[in-house]
């Protein structure tokens, strides 16, 4: 999705509240190594406070997105673990041009309109953390295939 090079944003939220998710972006990170000269040149941590809403795969506004675009133009992709924006009409008029967006999300159906617009790139269904059937949930997803939801 992004050659053998580049420079790659990751927005998460702090690991501590959610260590899953430091698992996951470590392992993502090596991913990276393997692949070639991709380096990560920034890591943006939004402050979950007590907002329950941050998490893995929830919690990315528009505006901060927004923000994140302007300040990282020149990235190759920014990859959030943290999910995607709800974008109206007016905040997708201000994207001139966005670095290619992969998301870790909890609502793939929501993506739609990101997909359509070339906004979101590839997003990645994520694993349910906070559920007594979590590893059943979670094994089902991987077995039907749709951890990874990509239009291409």
């Amino acid at each position: 999705m992004v050659g053998q090079t580049g420079a790659v944003v990751i927005v998460s939220t702090d690991t501590s509240h959610a260590p899953e998710l430091k698992v996951q972006i470590e392992a993502f990170e090596k991913q990276l190594k393997r692949l070639g000269a991709i380096t990560v040149t920034e890591k943006v941590v939004l402050d979950p406070g007590d907002d329950p809403k941050y998490r893995p795969g929830s919690g990315l506004s528009a505006k901060r997105f927004l923000k994140i675009v302007r300040k990282h133009h020149r990235a190759t992709a920014i990859v959030s673990f943290v999910g995607a924006p709800h974008l109206s009409d007016t905040e997708l008029g201000q994207l001139k041009s966005v670095p290619k967006f992969i998301a870790e999300t909890h609502s793939p159906e929501k993506l739609v309109s990101l997909f359509e617009k070339k906004i979101l790139l590839a997003a990645r269904r994520a694993p349910v953390t906070n559920s007594p059937r979590r590893d059943l949930v979670n094994r089902e997803l991987r077995a039907s295939g749709s951890i990874i939801t990509s239009r291409l």
